[in-house]
């Protein structure tokens, strides 16, 4: 069985000279008897310190802000985020200089920032840094076939970006089901039906 202690103020000030690390707080130590249970502790503890500083970053931007925002808020500013990591773990997120690289430009970021200006593509702004999701590109790092049209339906119909790429990458009953990112490489022209249906006028 594993075992929790807490390091005396002894212990404490060795590991701190064998660190080079100065301790606050209550230090706890772990005696875990075989691999893999360490493992897995340890990725349990990490995913509680994460909780910990989410939790932290989150209570000093609602001490910042003049009004608190109530459950549905952050119940949906919980599901975007679960969305974006979603796209990402599913298409990926490529930053400028991936998105040039990944089609043989030599200078990558000025390649995709080309692409962009000019709205073959689309991006979102995460952390002040433009994210291309991966579904418009195929494995030579190039504009997909039919993607322009698609982004054209959306761009006149005064869709925002990140509405554009969760339509992208949500079932869709016009298409049975089937995602449009998923369509993309086979069928564009009804990928563009579905996007005409879904930016026309009620």
């Amino acid at each position: 069985m594993s075992e929790v202690f807490t390091l005396s103020p002894a212990a404490l000030k060795s590991e701190e000279r064998v660190s080079g690390r100065d301790f606050t707080g209550t230090v706890l130590g772990v005696v875990v008897r075989d691999k893999e249970s360490a493992v897995r502790i340890g990725r349990l503890l990490a995913s509680v310190v994460s909780v910990a500083e989410a939790a932290e970053t989150i209570g000093e931007a609602m001490h910042a802000a003049e009004v608190l925002p109530g459950p549905a808020t952050l119940k949906a500013i919980r599901d975007r985020e679960q969305a974006w990591r979603d796209v990402d773990g599913r298409y990926g997120l490529l930053t400028s200089k991936q998105v040039g690289a990944n089609a043989g430009s030599r200078a990558p970021v000025e390649w995709a920032s080309q692409w962009l200006r000019s709205q073959q593509v689309i991006a979102v702004k995460k952390r002040a840094r433009n994210l291309f999701p991966g579904f418009q590109f195929d494995e030579r790092g190039q504009i997909r076939d039919g993607l322009k049209p698609i982004l054209d339906a959306f761009g006149e119909a005064g869709w925002d970006t990140e509405s554009v790429m969760l339509w992208f990458t949500a079932p869709n009953a016009r298409l049975g089901d089937v995602e449009p990112a998923q369509l993309l490489t086979t069928n564009p022209e009804a990928v563009l039906d579905a996007a005409l249906d879904a930016t026309s006028p009620l």
